[in-house]
């Protein structure tokens, strides 16, 4: 169960991580450029789709381990 937990804290702090950097290099396109608006918003929507993707899979991942500790637990 400490391995669950500790999963999840990792994925929570990685996404905070990615949006974090994303804001920040979103920032510096949108006020070095206005032009690259819309770029920076296709970015943006790349980013959130990758980290949504990261999330699903780590999260069927940790809902596996649960299902597989708690099948030892009743065996």
């Amino acid at each position: 169960m400490k391995n669950i937990l500790k999963l999840l804290l990792s994925i929570v702090i990685t996404t905070v991580v990615l949006v974090f950097v994303t804001g920040i290099v979103l920032g510096s396109i949108v006020l070095s450029t206005s032009v690259s608006f819309i770029v920076s918003i296709g970015i943006f929507v790349i980013v959130l789709l990758s980290v949504a993707v990261a999330l699903i899979v780590a999260f069927g991942y940790s809902i596996k381990e649960i299902l597989v500790s708690f099948r030892r637990e009743v065996n």
